[in-house]
């Protein structure tokens, strides 16, 4: 009777280790999959497009609030010259 117990408990042992390394593999299919997605998405694409069109459109305000600063600076030199 206790070598079944043991053959009972070595089975047991081996199907839960199966089970969880096929569940693991699974897991790790599913990762791979969703990475795969993720790469040849072009949602990425989209966002650096957008990254980019911010940008420009970041320095172009700026340049153009400091060419306004500069004329306003210069308008008022010229007046409190003349």
């Amino acid at each position: 009777m206790n070598m079944s117990c043991r053959e009972v408990l070595i089975h047991d042992r081996r199907t839960i280790k199966s089970y969880w390394e096929q569940i693991i593999e699974r897991h790790c299919q599913i990762a791979e999959n969703e990475d795969a997605r993720m790469k040849n998405s072009a949602l990425s694409k989209l966002r650096g497009e957008w990254i980019t069109k911010l940008e420009s459109r970041t320095k172009h305000l700026k340049s153009f609030n400091e060419d306004l600063l500069k004329k306003k600076s210069v308008a008022q030199m010229t007046s409190s010259v003349g």
